[in-house]
């Protein structure tokens, strides 16, 4: 079963607004109402630290797995590594990006100005097109440019093609929607 932490701690509170808070909802479940056997657990480093270490407790009181997955590239708002990974009984490197191809990686390496390094084990891909607008009108605008310039590489309909935007939802449908001509 899988349960996002917040879902599964608001079974047992609806009193969760900080780390603390989900911390000590997490600490006081009764182990009998725990209801699983096994923990795993994936973009670990986007827990915080105390959740981990409960979790890990919890873990061993029932005699279960404990499995974390996180990617310490992504461990940036930390001065050091958690002590959950420093203290690891194993610990597994995955020399292989499974998630994106080298082309993506060259792209949002690109934006922060930080160098890509290669290696056998990379993926393949595509060049992925990024382009960042300013207002509705250049978002149209780009978006449409966009669109053709996938046309021309290969059908609009190939199974690896998205639009990835942080702009509202509603408003993206919408500008897309003045683009019907196009998909």
């Amino acid at each position: 079963t899988f349960f996002n932490l917040h879902t599964y701690l608001s079974m047992f509170s609806q009193e969760i607004s900080t780390d603390e808070e989900m911390h000590n909802v997490l600490k006081n479940i009764p182990i009998k109402d725990f209801g699983y056997n096994s923990i795993i657990i994936d973009e670990g480093q986007d827990f915080p630290e105390c959740i981990i270490e409960e979790f890990y407790k919890i873990s061993k009181n029932i005699n279960g797995k404990f499995l974390i997955f996180y990617d310490k590239n992504q461990i940036i708002y930390k001065d050091r590594y958690p002590n959950w990974i420093i203290n690891a009984e194993c610990k597994l490197l995955l020399t292989k990006n499974c998630r994106n191809t080298y082309q993506i990686a060259i792209t949002s390496n690109n934006i922060l100005n930080i160098p890509t390094i290669q290696n056998n084990n990379s993926i393949k891909g595509d060049m992925p097109l990024l382009r960042v607008y300013s207002s509705n009108q250049d978002f149209i605008k780009k978006l449409e440019y966009s669109i053709n310039e996938l046309r021309n590489r290969h059908s609009l309909a190939h199974p690896n093609d998205s639009i990835i935007t942080v702009r509202e939802a509603e408003l993206c449908i919408r500008l897309v929607k003045e683009l019907s001509d196009y998909i």
